[in-house]
């Protein structure tokens, strides 16, 4: 895997003589997108597998001038579906065809991109104009849709102030787990969210309130939050509807937030999508 990796990101420049008709060069996305599938079905470790393939995929990319500053991030595309993640996956192991597990790569990769050139647009926009300029109508109404577009970052520390907001629920009674409701539960998860916290987290890397709704794997603190935050009755139910029919915790997690995505959350909480 490795040496076809090298080969691979060979100068595009060079001839098909000199790289030989079977050895090509691949486009360094392309690359990233098979070398995560490969890794993780290599499987080389008992546990974290998926992980260590997501973290070498950025890797490959940042090595080769893919460098977003910590604004692009797949794990979000992939925890939005779960089930459609794995298929993809799958799709691939069946009989060695990328073709589907790529289109669903690079379909997250282009999405990100979009949006990352969409948030730099937004804060170009913002730039304030100098100081003997009248801003017009135009530039109001500017600024207005740059300043929806960039307010999508909520930070963690916004995210704790929505949520002390929020009505308590119930004590569970369970005397095995450190928090007594899942009020509580947020609180103290999000409290060190940018430490290792109570589950020992990796840090060092900023995330904002987005990324934790999307990469929680629990489905009664999602349930909590959505019910309790306001989202449409109708949403919720379908979302516990859809959580009752998973067998593992991610696949539940999964379900709720397709039935109840972030930006009905942050609607909810904060008035805008």
């Amino acid at each position: 895997l490795i040496e076809w990796i090298n080969r691979s990101f060979e100068k595009k420049h060079r001839n098909e003589i000199e790289r030989g008709a079977d050895d090509p060069w691949v486009h360094p996305v392309i690359v990233a997108g098979i070398a995560q599938h490969r890794l993780v079905w290599i499987h080389p470790f008992v546990d974290g597998n998926g992980r260590t393939a997501r973290m070498f995929t950025t890797l490959l990319l940042y090595g080769r001038g893919y460098d977003f500053k910590y604004l692009f991030d797949l794990s979000s595309y992939y925890n939005e579906d779960r089930d459609r993640y794995y298929a993809a996956l799958r799709s691939a192991d069946r009989d060695g065809d990328y073709t589907r597990w790529l289109e669903y790569f690079m379909g997250g990769f282009a999405r990100d991109m979009y949006r990352i050139r969409e948030r730099a647009a937004a804060v170009g926009e913002m730039t304030p104009a100098p100081a003997a300029a009248s801003p017009g109508p135009v530039d109001r109404a500017r600024t207005r849709r740059s300043s929806s577009a960039v307010a999508e970052a909520i930070s963690i520390e916004q995210f704790i102030s929505a949520i002390h907001t929020l009505p308590e629920d119930e004590p569970h009674g369970n005397p095995r787990v450190w928090y007594r409701t899942q009020k509580e539960h947020w609180l103290g998860w999000l409290k060190e969210y940018h430490g290792p916290g109570a589950y020992g987290r990796q840090t060092g890397q900023e995330r904002d309130a987005r990324y934790v709704y999307n990469h929680i794997v629990e489905p009664a603190m999602l349930l909590w939050l959505i019910e309790a935050a306001g989202v449409p009755s109708e949403r919720v139910a379908a979302a516990k509807n859809a959580a009752a029919s998973g067998t593992t915790l991610m696949q539940r997690s999964g379900a709720i937030r397709k039935h109840v995505p972030w930006a009905e959350v942050r609607k909810a909480l904060w008035g805008y999508p």
